[in-house]
């Protein structure tokens, strides 16, 4: 009996984790092709940690920039400062968009990677006092530009790839429960 409630409990989301999985290895491992674009893609962690530090909402973090309806049923309601939004529109969910947060300190200036953090403790031991990247055009290999942008040899190639995970994220993300 307990089995087959912990079975019908885990069922769909360890189906939505294989699936996100092997799409996202297929477009890492260009198993399958993605367009010359990248994704639109939001961060605002730099510009919000002097903020979170001293108690201020961000004045970056808006319901414009990172939305959350009512109708969505955000788990991040209690912890909005706005909490959810009523939209006049039905289909608010073209609103939402993919982020990253990415570190930047320390990071190899070829290809972006940290394997290690010289920096701490005197540094990067809160998000307050770590160094996060702003724009994707600013990654290492970002030279390339998102055509050539495949695999996850540099920290752009991984972004970029990662973008067009949007496509399932969301999806998966908004399914109802």
């Amino acid at each position: 009996r307990k089995a087959s409630i912990l079975s019908t409990l885990v069922h769909a989301p360890v189906r939505d984790l294989h699936v996100m999985t092997r799409i996202t290895n297929w477009l890492v491992f260009d198993g399958i092709k993605r367009s010359d674009s990248v994704s639109d893609m939001d961060t605002a962690i730099e510009d919000c940690k002097v903020s979170v530090s001293e108690g201020v909402q961000c004045p970056q973090y808006t319901p414009e920039r990172f939305p959350c309806s009512c109708l969505w049923e955000c788990q991040e309601e209690s912890s909005s400062a706005w909490g959810c939004q009523e939209f006049n529109a039905s289909h608010s969910r073209y609103l939402q968009r993919q982020s990253f947060v990415v570190q930047k300190l320390d990071a190899d200036p070829v290809n972006g990677n940290r394997k290690s953090c010289p920096s701490f403790p005197e540094l990067s031991y809160s998000p307050e006092t770590t160094l996060w990247w702003r724009n994707i055009s600013d990654f290492p290999g970002s030279e390339k530009g998102p055509t050539a942008a495949s695999g996850y040899s540099t920290l752009y190639d991984r972004v970029v790839v990662s973008s067009a995970c949007s496509i399932f994220n969301f999806p998966v993300y908004n399914y109802a429960t």
